[in-house]
């Protein structure tokens, strides 16, 4: 089967559209420590899907998710967000430098790799819950499923 890579930051929708892969019948892994090492080797049949936002209100969301975590007592947040975005401690230029970087990175590794270029998709913000799947479905060559767009985390997303 087709493996589709999410190469979206935290806090992109990647929530959202690893059970958008499920509904698309797709096995996922998302938030899990065994992940790693599956990523593709170059005889692999992948497509990437590059979960976007608005910087602005990304690093808003990155913030309010960090203070979450924390109050929540999860140590591995500030673990994994030193290494990606070199602090734990959010720093707003940093984090935007980081996070503007990290799509330009995407687009530049996959035109490298001569690899299909990466859906590029804002899943947290839409007119309807019909766009995103039509995006993503097109893009995956499937057919786009009877059910709403699966809006998941977006609680944290707005308060």
């Amino acid at each position: 089967m087709l493996k589709i890579i999410c190469a979206g930051l935290p806090r992109t929708g990647t929530t959202s559209l690893a059970e958008a892969l499920r509904i698309l019948g797709y096995n996922t892994l998302h938030h899990a420590p065994e992940r790693l090492p599956l990523f593709p080797t170059a005889d692999t049949d992948a497509k990437v899907i590059l979960t976007v936002r608005n910087v602005n209100d990304w690093y808003k969301s990155m913030v309010r998710h960090i203070a979450v975590m924390r109050a929540a007592g999860d140590q591995q947040c500030d673990r994994l967000h030193s290494l990606v975005f070199g602090s734990a401690e959010p720093s707003e230029y940093w984090y935007k430098r980081r996070y503007i970087e990290h799509m330009r990175s995407v687009a530049h590794v996959m035109d490298k790799a001569l690899c299909s270029r990466p859906l590029m998709v804002n899943v947290t913000t839409s007119q309807n819950d019909l766009t995103p799947w039509i995006y993503i479905c097109n893009f995956l060559n499937q057919p786009i499923p009877d059910v709403p767009f699966p809006w998941l985390n977006k609680g944290e997303t707005t308060q």
